[in-house]
């Protein structure tokens, strides 16, 4: 009996996952026949259909480009910035005094509400989108790395003082992978962000790319388009998201809890 559970399991998991779909496609089905007959809001036949007219125009998959590459020309813009200066702030303790009430100030602003003055400065242009993005992104990269100096080991430490290390063995051998943990966290979370972010500026600042059509189809009150591109957004997210999980298996198959996944 005990033998046969494992195989039950992922049996179990699936169809659990499977009646949450069919519930919610149900609830989506009654509300668009009912209270939301009147916004024109398709069923979820009527919705997939749209979105399978919709991706054979070339106007969708450059929409969808535009956006993916928005997001990783910040995401990269981020961790450059990000990540190095967490580092150096998680090995000063005078500078992590000095930075931390900007640090606080900064990772609380609404990078939404500046939008008006990035719109300002650069136009619906990528510009725009890539400048909300950093003021976005950047602080869970930067924040994770300062954790992630500040939880290095003071054995670590020592032994690499013990055999003369220099500095760039010790950030190859000693620190970088005790710190991956954080920082692969803190680059995921970040990917979220930064496509938060690139669509909602597109849909708020007119730059090019999935948002921007979301609003089009908004300005003429399309409803099967309005959730085709809302779609869309969550698809690429759950995309990226998964994506990420992927890569940070990958790169952390060594370390503990990767290894527990595994197993499990």
């Amino acid at each position: 009996m005990s033998e046969s559970k494992p195989h039950r399991a992922p049996a179990v998991r699936l169809a659990g996952r499977l009646s949450v779909l069919a519930a919610a496609l149900l609830i989506w089905t009654v509300f668009a026949r009912g209270p939301g007959q009147p916004a024109d809001l398709p069923t979820p036949w009527q919705a997939l259909l749209a979105l399978v007219a919709e991706m054979g125009t070339a106007d969708f998959w450059l929409a969808v480009g535009q956006t993916l590459l928005t997001t990783a020309i910040g995401l990269v813009a981020s961790a450059a910035i990000g990540i190095p200066l967490g580092v150096l702030i998680g090995f000063s303790r005078k500078l992590d005094l000095s930075t931390r009430v900007i640090v606080d100030f900064g990772r609380f602003i609404p990078s939404v509400a500046l939008l008006p003055l990035v719109l300002l400065l650069f136009g619906a242009s990528r510009a725009m989108q890539v400048t909300l993005i950093l003021l976005s992104a950047v602080w869970p990269l930067l924040i994770q790395a300062t954790y992630a100096v500040r939880e290095l080991s003071p054995q670590l430490r020592n032994v690499s003082r013990v055999f003369h290390l220099t500095f760039a063995d010790r950030l190859r051998f000693v620190y970088l992978p005790a710190a991956m943990p954080f920082l692969a966290t803190g680059v995921r979370i970040a990917a979220t962000v930064c496509l938060l972010m690139s669509v909602s500026a597109e849909f708020l600042g007119g730059a090019e790319g999935v948002g921007r059509n979301l609003y089009l189809a908004l300005q003429v009150n399309d409803g099967s388009k309005i959730v085709v591109y809302a779609l869309t957004a969550a698809g690429i997210g759950i995309a990226v998201t998964y994506l990420f999980l992927f890569l940070q298996r990958q790169v952390l198959f060594w370390h503990p809890s990767v290894r527990g996944e595994v197993a499990r």
